[in-house]
């Protein structure tokens, strides 16, 4: 596709979306709309001109900061999703029933003693039914230190969205260049989710960074003097991110083909039981525990009824979780949730106007098969696709898969480099204005989901609000 022609795409796929949710009846602030119809339009026209001053202006310096060394890209990276969600954390309109549920679960820890919050684990909406306890540990820890304020485990979402920003550029120095990294990074920012999710007090997050940090230090293994240390240490992480999320050992189906299939990683292959054994192990003391205080049956029967089968207990959790429960006892719930994120909230979720980009390098790596350098991000982008499509599929589960996808979208950048600048710059700018649209976004239709009775979030829209 030539280039003005990508440009030119990416315009009118973001207007198209801007139409669709105003045909829908999606939004729950329809006069939005008009406002970011406008605002695409205006910064397309703009920014894809030849002429535009303001536009070419950021282009340019953006393009020259990709020359940086790599201490000065690293702080600008950090510094750039630091300074935004801490702003968005503040705005954001809380996320119904996870994130709603992670601060109370989290206030459990603030407020009172580990032990009784582990004692009444089975009992926790949300938690005690699917998740381990990592994430509310910690962020209950920082707000016995910064106070019981959403905000405060919101920021610590914002410094892993941030960690993961940096984790992208520095792969994308070691598979391909400095400049490809530095692409990568902020093409990255631009997917709408990232910030949302990196701003919010949720689980998503979290596994996404301790995922990417997993496969940083497995790229690092062909050229590491102590790779049986690093292959300790590449365990330990994929253990802790298994104590913040369960589907952190989805990672399992990115490494063990990568050993097998690559020449350069296969003579490692020794330690593929290291990495592989460790992760278990960590995660076997919180399993027994669990199993003595009657949370495992619990989520295990949730695990059941999540995989479509009907024999799971449904009676086994009564709150929260209530609505989500029933849709997904509702025949073939699990075919238009998939059809939902294919089309719509996937698509959303890394901006309609980064597909043209996405598509490209996914059908170059079709047409011309990928170096051996290149299998890491292969494996990464497929073999997750392929079990989130088919076991868990809900948007905000892909995210792990979202740093891989703006590495391939940035290799494929270097192509055109004369309108690399322009292509980066319109989908930040695109990127903002679906993150205004999203800052209090309450889904009011769906394409293909439709629940058992009403839904209705009658939740806070600020974080700040008293009853946080």
């Amino acid at each position: 596709m030539p280039g003005q022609l990508l440009l030119i795409a990416m315009i009118l796929l973001q207007l198209l979306w801007l139409a669709a949710i105003w045909w829908t009846g999606a939004a729950s602030t329809p006069k939005k709309l008009l406002i970011l119809w406008v605002y695409t339009l205006g910064v397309g026209l703009s920014a894809g001109w030849p002429g535009a001053d303001a536009p070419a202006a950021i282009g340019r310096f953006l393009g020259q900061l990709s020359s940086l060394n790599q201490s000065l890209a690293l702080l600008i990276l950090t510094i750039l999703p630091l300074a935004s969600g801490a702003i968005y954390a503040y705005y954001q309109r809380l996320w119904p029933f996870d994130e709603e549920n992670n601060f109370k679960a989290t206030q459990m820890v603030a407020e009172g003693s580990l032990a009784a919050f582990f004692n009444n684990y089975a009992q926790i909406p949300w938690l005690g039914m699917q998740h381990p306890p990592l994430i509310p540990v910690v962020g209950g820890l920082l707000m016995r230190i910064f106070g019981k304020n959403l905000v405060v485990i919101r920021l610590m979402s914002v410094a892993m969205c941030a960690a993961t920003v940096a984790i992208t550029y520095l792969l994308g120095g070691l598979i391909y260049d400095q400049a490809t990294g530095w692409w990568a990074a902020l093409l990255l920012l631009s997917f709408p989710l990232i910030l949302r999710q990196g701003s919010a007090a949720m689980l998503d997050m979290p596994v996404t960074f301790f995922f990417s940090l997993a496969l940083l230090m497995t790229a690092h293994l062909p050229q590491s003097t102590s790779p049986d240390q690093l292959a300790v240490a590449i365990g330990l992480v994929i253990g802790i991110g298994a104590l913040a999320k369960y589907t952190m050992l989805l990672i399992y189906a990115v490494l063990l083909p990568l050993f097998m299939m690559s020449e350069v990683y296969h003579p490692f292959s020794p330690l593929l039981p290291v990495i592989v054994l460790i992760p278990p192990g960590m995660l076997a003391i919180w399993l027994l525990y669990s199993a003595r205080i009657g949370v495992l049956s619990k989520q295990i029967n949730q695990l059941i009824i999540y995989s479509g089968n009907k024999s799971g207990n449904p009676d086994i959790q009564i709150t929260a979780e209530q609505r989500t429960l029933k849709f997904k006892l509702t025949k073939g719930w699990r075919m238009r949730l998939r059809l939902e994120t294919l089309f719509s909230r996937l698509p959303s979720a890394l901006g309609v106007y980064n597909l043209p980009l996405i598509v490209l390098g996914l059908s170059r790596r079709v047409i011309t098969p990928p170096q051996d350098s290149e299998l890491l991000i292969i494996l990464w982008i497929g073999a997750l696709f392929i079990l989130l499509i088919l076991a868990l599929p809900d948007h905000r589960y892909f995210m792990p898969i979202f740093p891989a996808i703006a590495l391939l979208m940035a290799h494929e950048l270097q192509s055109m480099p004369a309108l690399a600048n322009q292509v980066v710059v319109l989908a930040l700018l695109y990127g903002g204005g679906a993150l205004y649209l999203f800052v209090d976004w309450s889904r009011q239709n769906q394409l293909f989901i439709h629940t058992p009775y009403p839904i209705s979030f009658k939740t806070k829209t600020h974080p700040n609000e008293s009853s946080f």
